[in-house]
Formats: structure tokens, sequence, C-alpha cells
């Protein structure tokens, strides 16, 4: 084989390695991306989420006609004196904060009643009111008249005293927090000190003060913790590094489909050359046995014409023997040497073109356009054969 044939091989087996390498990145990338389809874009996580409910009550008196209050009234945290005012109202005000809310729905509600040693007596009452999200807000107005005849009531029952009026707001709510069902109850009773002539808030603890009580005292609160689910990206180790599964899927992908096409393309082009150059091919397919000699061994032996070079390299596998070969222009014969037997297959590459190969009678494959072979023996110098 020539410099120029050499360097063609070279070029071949450059070829080859590369489409191999491409192979195996096709291989890898198709197991990422076919492990990445098999796994969820996302999953969901655990999270507790905590929702406080918030509940504030305030009111309001109207004064009378030169009453102690002034013209500004009586504002929440401040005593209620019944004969200094003509109405009293109680507003309560509910929201829930924390997490996303989605389709919440309540009821709410606010009732006033007077109350002592277990009896209870009921003045007003507002609701239930339907609501829908976070927020609601009720109003109720005291009835001074009948809040009067309630506590005439008792003492006449009881005997003159003292005693509660509870404000006790009421609310429900459900829906979705969070992508979690919800369902609570809020609301606990705001206690005053009431009398035939006054209505005083409560401090904390119970304790009354002449002077009235700050505004947070009218705040409640509670707290509920719903365990919500957050879709997260899911993730595939790669060697050392963690990949989100999105990103696996289009690095698989996109690996895949351009390392394939490189790899076709290099495979077609490998396929090309060898297809339109036979001695290329030959060179190919027994570069492991052939040896390129300038002459003929010497000496006399026979030489016994062989009709395929594939037949000839079965012969020098068989023999484990190299494949001589002298290329004489646009001839080239390859030589398995025996003893004094030589086998040889003679091609004329001028003349040969990629054609379908055919099957003689006797089973040997032949192309057209093939150099005519002859299966005599003759006995003579390979110079002069």
């Amino acid at each position: 084989m020539g410099v120029d044939a050499a360097g063609q091989l070279h070029g071949l087996r450059t070829l080859a390695t590369v489409a191999g390498l491409c192979m195996i990145g096709v291989l890898t990338f198709g197991l990422l991306g076919g492990a990445a389809l098999l796994r969820p874009v996302h999953s969901l996580a655990g999270r507790p989420t905590v929702y406080t409910s918030r509940g504030v009550l305030s009111y309001t008196g109207t004064p009378d006609s030169n009453s102690i209050y002034g013209t500004g009234g009586a504002t929440s945290g401040m005593p209620l004196f019944i004969s200094q005012l003509s109405a009293v109202r109680f507003d309560y005000r509910y929201r829930l904060a924390g997490g996303s809310n989605e389709d919440l729905a309540g009821t709410i509600s606010l009732v006033l009643a007077v109350e002592d040693q277990g009896i209870s007596r009921i003045i007003a009452s507002m609701g239930p009111q339907h609501f829908n999200g976070p927020n609601a807000a009720i109003q109720i107005e005291l009835p001074l008249a009948a809040y009067q005849e309630r506590i005439g009531e008792l003492d006449a029952a009881l005997g003159p005293g003292l005693y509660t009026l509870a404000v006790e707001p009421q609310v429900q709510l459900k829906g979705i927090a969070g992508g979690q069902p919800l369902k609570l109850h809020f609301g606990s009773p705001y206690a005053f000190q009431a009398s035939a002539t006054s209505i005083v808030p409560t401090q904390a603890g119970g304790t009354v003060s002449a002077t009235g009580v700050s505004p947070a005292s009218f705040v409640q609160s509670a707290t509920q913790e719903v365990l919500s689910t957050t879709p997260v990206q899911s993730r595939i180790g790669v060697g050392p590094a963690m990949l989100p599964v999105s990103s696996a899927r289009d690095i698989g992908l996109a690996g895949f489909t351009v390392l394939a096409a490189i790899a076709a393309l290099l495979t077609s082009r490998l396929r090309g050359k060898l297809r339109h150059d036979v001695r290329l091919q030959i060179a190919w397919q027994h570069q492991g046995s052939l040896i390129k000699i300038e002459r003929w061994p010497g000496g006399d032996f026979r030489v016994v014409e062989v009709d395929s070079m594939p037949a000839l390299a079965r012969l020098a596998k068989r023999l484990e023997v190299p494949i001589l070969q002298l290329d004489v222009g646009d001839t080239t014969s390859y030589l398995v040497l025996d003893g004094l037997v030589g086998y040889r297959y003679t091609a004329r590459f001028a003349t040969i073109v990629a054609a379908p190969a055919r099957r003689s009678k006797a089973g040997i494959s032949h192309r057209q356009n093939a150099p005519a072979v002859s299966a005599t023996a003759t006995t003579a110098s390979p110079e002069a054969s």
C-alpha cells in the first residue's frame, strides 16, 4: 500500500474512531434522557404553613345632648354610661392570614347576652352572614331599652347586682389553603361588667378599670398549622452534579440528536469511501493481515489462483500466515504462501466499480466488472506468472 493509500486508511480509522465515540455519546445521552423521562418534572414537597385567625372588636357610643362624652361620643376602651348615650354599636372584623388562600367561604355572627349565675338572656343577635375569602366583618346595635329591661328582670329575680355582658363572635370557615383542605372555628366572648347604669370593659384577667382599657384588649388571635404541598423541581444525579429533570431531558434529547446525526454522517462517509475504492476496501477489511512488498519472494513455487479475496483471507487465517500485497500499476496481487504453494488473488482496480453482488452456480460470490480469475494451477516463478 502506497503512502497515499496509507494516508487514506489512516483517515478511515480516524472517521471510524470519531463515529464510535459519537455512538458512545449517543448511548450516554440516550440513557440520560430516558432516565429523565421516567421521572416527573415536579414533585410535591410538604411543608407546614401557619395560618393565623385574628379578630378585633370595637364599639362606639352615640352621645345624648349635653352628654359627658361631648360631641366625640364613647369609643373602644371607654366605659359606657347608659344615661349619657342614645345608641351603642359593636363592630367585629375577622381576618385569616398566612400562606395562600383559595376558595375560602364561611359564616360570621355576633350575639349580645347578659349572663349571671348560669342564666343567660340574649339581648340582640346578628347573622350568621355568609362571606367569601379570608376577610369578614359584622356589626350590631345594642338596643338600650331591651338591655335595661333584661337587667331589670335579673335584678327582680336575683336582687340588684353586677352582671356580665357577653359579646360573642362566631366564625366558621372552610375551603382550600395552601393546596390543602382547611376547616376552622374561631371566636371567644368578650366580657363587659354590666349594670342598669353602665357597661364597663374588663382588662385581661377580668379586672375592671373605671377609666377604661386599651383597645388592644379587644384583639383575639389563634393559629392553625396546615401541611401544605408545594411543587418543587425534581432532580437527577449526573456524576457529582444534580440536574433538574427538565434540564436533563433537554440535554439528553439534544445530545442524542446531535451525536446521532454526526455518527450517521461519518458512517455514511466511511461507507461511501469504501464503496467507491475497492483496493481501499480490501485494505480496510484486512488491514491486520496485509504486508506490502516490493517484489515477489524468490524461488520457484506452484501458484494457485483464488477467485475471491474473502477466500484468500480465510486461507491465510487457517494457515496463520500474512497476506502479501504487491501493487503493479492498476493491478494488485495478494499472495498467501504455504510451503512451495502460493495462493494468489489478482485484481485490476482501474475497471472496478461498485455493483451488486451475484452468486455463481458454485456458490462463490462475484461482483460485476470484477477481474477474471482462474482456478487452474501452474508451476512457475511468480514473476513469470
